[in-house]
């Protein structure tokens, strides 16, 4: 009979409005304690605000450890991603963070762990995204150079009579790229400039036969001339 009458009638302990749960009451309990053992008298202002701190900093790692959750989730098993789906998935684990900090947070002090907050998960998502460009830049560069094999063979087996007919099958090349590669923020300029390496190397080797052609040619034309001279 008396449990129930105190589980019925007892009412939650109120402060400034906000009802205190058992974390909030155990550091009320506690501020009091404190302040009488260092001699002060218990201050209802300095306890509340001792308790919102306490309570917007357990906030703030618990909408810290949910953001880590749920971005981790929605990467996970992906590879590398295009930034802007990166970015959803950013603001996807950002806003349930954030619900979830306003949801606990309490006093008025709650804007500066806000700020906190927004500046921790806004430094997670930039070392996320490093890891990203990185993941990105490696199966490209992978991809572009398992691709590459036929047009280097022909190549080097001089099968390109002419040096736009390696250029025909460089601009095809990149448009497969762009078509079937790996998605990533930077994929176009990961390709770019593995075509234009490519492009570089082959004029040389162009060159470099046009040089030895003209050379024998000279050499042939050399010994003719003195042939005609004897």
């Amino acid at each position: 009979m008396l449990r129930r009458k105190v589980l019925q009638r007892v009412k939650p302990k109120m402060i400034n409005g906000k009802a205190l749960n058992g974390d909030m009451f155990w550091n009320l309990c506690k501020s009091y304690v404190d302040s009488i053992n260092q001699g002060s008298i218990p201050s209802i202002e300095s306890s509340w605000s001792y308790i919102c701190k306490n309570e917007c900093l357990k906030a703030l790692d618990d909408a810290m450890d949910l953001f880590n959750k749920t971005l981790q989730e929605e990467i996970q098993n992906e590879g590398p991603l295009y930034e802007e789906e990166l970015k959803d998935k950013y603001l996807l684990a950002k806003r349930a963070a954030m619900t979830s900090f306003e949801q606990t947070a309490v006093g008025e002090g709650k804007n500066k762990f806000l700020e906190q907050l927004k500046e921790k998960m806004k430094q997670k998502f930039h070392y996320i995204k490093q890891d990203n460009d990185q993941s990105c830049e490696q199966e490209c560069i992978m991809f572009l150079r398992q691709n590459y094999t036929e047009i280097e063979r022909a190549l080097k087996n001089q099968d390109y009579p002419r040096f736009m007919d390696f250029l025909q099958d460089i601009v095809q090349f990149k448009n497969m790229f762009e078509d079937a590669g790996p998605p990533g923020s930077n994929r176009k300029e990961i390709a770019a400039d593995f075509c234009f390496k490519a492009v570089m190397e082959a004029a040389e080797f162009f060159l470099g036969n046009t040089i030895n052609e003209m050379n024998l040619h000279k050499t042939l034309a050399e010994e003719n001339v003195k042939k005609l001279q004897q």
